[in-house]
């Protein structure tokens, strides 16, 4: 059996214990569950073998070289980061030189490959998710008020396709989907033969769900998981109005009990 290493309620493999301290000092800073950055970075990092076991590769590179590091952020992405004044990433740029206080790119070249800074990449990982988290919750989707395999799936759900992406799929109202990006993401046995949207989208929320529901088990990292489910991500992408507001006033109810404990302590 493998042995595992674990903090309260969070696990890792042998093989990727030398993340450890950056996953716990990334969730902590975001207050993002460490176990929700490992499935995302599960989903996206490529693994190998290390010493009998496998481990995430921090020197990640999808095939067409767009996409690199622990959470395969393209350059538009890690270069939009940047620019943003005050996130980490923008934060290590200036402070490296490779971008002004302005958020102007210095140097791009040195900037895309600290993407491959495993803690900087972590980091953008944990607060990218809880940014994302934030936008869906002022959005009314309650994701306070949601267990965490659920809210894994859906912060994956964002990463990969943006937060307003992310919101569009959870009202059941689904985005297009350019061909560009249905070959960028899906292997050419699953594109389909003809050109028309429906088709597109058909196949990729297909893919997509598929591929989330595969990799994305935050089961895998928590210590004990006997109260965890996880949904499938159709189930979640097709809410009623009613289930919505449901969460809605479970949210609610939740950040009411959160104020009387603090006024209380």
């Amino acid at each position: 059996m493998t042995p595992s290493f674990a903090v309260p309620n969070f696990r890792l493999n042998r093989g990727n214990l030398r993340f450890l301290p950056h996953l716990i000092e990334a969730g902590q800073a975001f207050d993002i569950h460490p176990a929700i950055i490992a499935t995302i970075v599960t989903a996206e990092a490529v693994t190998r073998p290390l010493d009998g076991n496998v481990s995430w590769d921090e020197r990640s590179q999808n095939d067409r070289g767009e996409a690199a590091g622990l959470a395969q952020f393209t350059r538009s992405s890690w270069l939009a980061h940047a620019r943003r004044i005050g996130s980490v990433v923008n934060r290590h740029a200036e402070e490296k030189g490779m971008a002004g206080q302005d958020g102007t790119i210095i140097d791009e070249m040195s900037l895309l490959e600290a993407r491959f800074d495993t803690r900087l990449s972590l980091f953008a990982t944990a607060e990218m998710a809880r940014r994302n988290w934030d936008y869906l919750d002022d959005r009314g989707l309650a994701m306070h008020a949601r267990g965490i395999g659920e809210v894994a799936k859906i912060l994956y759900l964002a990463h990969h396709e943006g937060a307003e992406g992310a919101f569009r799929y959870l009202i059941g109202a689904r985005p297009a989907v350019s061909r560009a990006r249905l070959e960028s993401n899906l292997p050419p046995r699953l594109w389909p033969a003809d050109n028309l949207a429906r088709a597109a989208r058909s196949a990729y929320y297909a893919w997509l769900e598929d591929y989330i529901d595969r990799r994305i088990d935050v089961r895998r990292y928590l210590a004990d998981s006997a109260e965890v489910t996880v949904p499938r991500l159709a189930r979640l992408g097709r809410k009623k109005p009613l289930r919505l507001m449901l969460l809605r006033l479970r949210g609610l109810g939740s950040r009411i009990r959160a104020m009387a404990v603090s006024r209380m302590g």
